[in-house]
């Protein structure tokens, strides 16, 4: 419980440093890709944005290579752990790898690619995970190195795609100014990067509130944390299908926009929420129905904390998943700060409520405070969404 703890809150460190470290500049791909490849200067646009983050990301893995210890005092209570920083720093250069990659493609709306390129990342974290458990001594160390591993592996099979695609782009461009670019690209990123920085931020506080105000030492926060782990790891693949899906339907979404067609925008987000939501609703219930065995014969019985706040895990993620699809609208009106807002109100009540109920009731109330955050944000979302013009069907 441990080891899987401290993989949990590496995960979460990766979670966020991966759009933080970059200033938001690739989630900025979904919504001016096609309005630069339209105007015939997607080649200028992509080498300067590309040429920054990965400048930016150099950077980034160079501090903590060079200062490893106040970072593993903030992520694990521990300034021992400072080795796991040092592979935490490789594996987050391969994830920003990965994640631009898949937002550039995405943005091209190569969506089987995208699928593609995803099952090959999650095959190849657990092909590594099980090899360097089984062959080495290596324990969370493997886990870290596996996740890298698996997304370095994805990302050099995007960029396969993406040389084929850059091959194909007009040599001769029509120019385009510095001062121009950055001036409009900046604010929608530098929006999309609090925005993806509140929401990541929103998704881990809980487990960071868990490891150091649950009022316990440092192995038994870290097993605690393994436990809410362990409860969280179905519902959070849950939540990556949901962004995924999210991610393919807004070029469709923001090519209607573009053209004017806003009610069909609208009718699309209708339908997409709807399917959803009965989509995660059925596999919730299929999950709960197959989890009593997975949880005593698969792991043994050594999770049985994280089998009993699994019900709440689930509710919460189909209401987390459920408003990262419902927020495209505002991406599509440029309102991302809008929804930064709404991501923002369910931080403060879910660090608040975790504050409070965390000391007193461990896991249950990690789960109950996370779950009343969720649902504040997903109201919040659909309430500003309609202030902007989104029509949802009752």
């Amino acid at each position: 419980s441990e080891q899987l703890g401290r993989w949990s809150l590496s995960y979460n460190f990766l979670l966020l440093a991966a759009p933080f470290v970059v200033l938001g500049i690739p989630g900025s791909f979904g919504r001016y890709v096609e309005k630069y490849r339209q105007q015939g200067q997607l080649r200028a646009f992509l080498r300067r944005t590309i040429a920054v983050s990965g400048l930016l990301t150099v950077l980034a893995v160079a501090v903590m290579l060079v200062c490893p210890q106040p970072l593993a005092r903030l992520l694990f209570s521990d300034r021992g752990q400072w080795q796991l920083v040092w592979w935490l720093a490789g594996t987050l250069a391969a994830v920003l790898a990965f994640n631009s990659i898949m937002e550039l493609l995405t943005a091209m709306r190569l969506v089987r690619i995208v699928s593609l390129l995803q099952v090959v990342n999650s095959f190849g974290f657990a092909l590594a995970g099980v090899g360097l458990l089984y062959f080495t001594t290596l324990r969370e160390q493997a886990v870290i190195a596996s996740y890298g591993i698996g997304s370095l592996v994805a990302a050099v099979g995007g960029a396969f795609v993406l040389a084929r695609f850059w091959r194909d782009l007009p040599r001769h461009e029509p120019q385009l100014a510095q001062y121009d670019l950055w001036a409009q690209l900046m604010p929608f990123a530098t929006w999309m990067w609090i925005s993806n920085f509140v929401a990541n931020t929103f998704e881990a506080a809980d487990q960071f509130m868990l490891k150091h105000f649950s009022n316990v030492d440092a192995v038994t926060a870290d097993a605690m944390v393994g436990q809410y782990y362990s409860s969280r790891v179905v519902p959070l693949l849950l939540a990556s299908v949901a962004f995924m899906f999210g991610g393919s339907l807004l070029p469709h979404l923001l090519k209607d926009w573009e053209a004017g067609r806003r009610e069909l925008v609208c009718r699309r987000l209708n339908q997409a929420v709807k399917f959803l939501i009965v989509a995660f609703t059925f596999g919730s219930a299929l999950v709960l129905l197959a989890a009593p065995l997975v949880f005593t014969w698969a792991l043994r019985g050594k999770y049985d904390a994280g089998l009993a706040v699994l019900p709440g895990t689930l509710m919460y993620y189909v209401w987390y998943g459920t408003g990262a699809v419902a927020n495209k609208y505002l991406l599509c009106a440029e309102n991302v700060r809008i929804g930064c807002v709404a991501f923002g109100v369910g931080l403060v009540i879910n660090v608040g409520l975790n504050f409070l109920l965390a000391p007193i009731l461990g896991l249950a109330g990690v789960v109950i405070a996370t779950a009343v955050a969720n649902a504040i944000t997903l109201a919040l979302i659909y309430y500003l969404s309609w202030l902007n013009g989104m029509r949802w069907d009752c």
